[in-house]
């Protein structure tokens, strides 16, 4: 894997979590307590999931990248 599609794993892992994310509020408002936790056990899993199977993964070929994702968060308030 090159570098350009490293970074590519990298966006599309944050934005996948940020998606499933995105559910949590509504998840809390339509739901009984017992099935938002459910719920948002579900999405923490599958969040850690992907970044351990992707940008883990990814920052273990490419080290100094977490630098650059760090960066442009900083700058940006997101790895663009």
């Amino acid at each position: 894997m090159n570098i350009d599609m490293a970074r590519d794993v990298v966006r599309t892992g944050f934005r996948s979590a940020s998606a499933l994310s995105e559910l949590l509020p509504a998840l809390k408002e339509g739901c009984s307590p017992a099935e938002y936790k459910a719920y948002a056990l579900g999405i923490a899993v599958a969040i850690d999931t992907i970044m351990t199977n992707t940008t883990g993964r990814v920052l273990e070929l490419y080290p100094n990248l977490g630098k650059e994702i760090d960066e442009q968060i900083a700058k940006h308030g997101r790895y663009r």
